[in-house]
């Protein structure tokens, strides 16, 4: 996987602000080539969407209206796929 600056920026950002407890959120993706069950699959890791701070054992969260709101203000994500992404 490919992280982009924008995306690393904000990885970086949080670890540095949220460095004692689990953090996890939205990762926003693009596949670039291939698929799930190639070899040749290539994805870009776009941007995070921070949505929970928790303990130092556990992360979660539930998706909620805001996801929504974030992706009708960034519409570049409308296509993108989702995954989740967390500090550790």
């Amino acid at each position: 996987m490919t992280v982009s600056d924008k995306c690393l920026n904000q990885i970086k950002y949080l670890c540095s602000r949220i460095s004692k407890v689990e953090w996890s959120g939205i990762l926003f993706y693009t596949v670039d080539k291939g698929d799930i069950e190639s070899e040749n699959l290539e994805m870009t890791a776009e941007f995070v969407y921070p949505m929970s701070k928790d303990t130092t054992a556990a992360t979660g969260f539930e998706y909620n209206e805001d996801v929504m709101q974030f992706m009708m203000q960034h519409p570049e994500c409308m296509n993108m796929r989702q995954g989740m992404i967390h500090s550790h």
